[in-house]
């Protein structure tokens, strides 16, 4: 964890990036399971899928933030989509 992780001035805006990244991965695995007819809904999630799968623009620059390592987040993600397709 970076020293910003430490400093009770960040805390609330370390917080604040790392549920926009929650989301992003919620998004994401709604991608997968998602029966949704909204065109909206499914662009977003394929959208995040796509970026998250490839540690795209959105992924690294959240995962900065957050203070996450966007590379290690993005290949756990990539198995978990083929642990997902493997267990259908």
């Amino acid at each position: 964890m970076s020293q910003t992780a430490s400093n009770p001035d960040t805390a609330p805006e370390l917080k604040l990036w790392r549920t926009a990244l929650l989301k992003l991965i919620n998004d994401a695995q709604d991608h997968l399971i998602s029966t949704t007819r909204n065109k909206t809904d499914r662009a977003t999630f394929k959208a995040a899928f796509n970026d998250l799968c490839a540690c795209g623009r959105m992924t690294r620059r959240l995962c900065r933030f957050a203070d996450y390592d966007a590379e290690w987040l993005s290949e756990k993600f990539r198995k978990y989509v083929r642990d997902y397709y493997g267990q259908e």
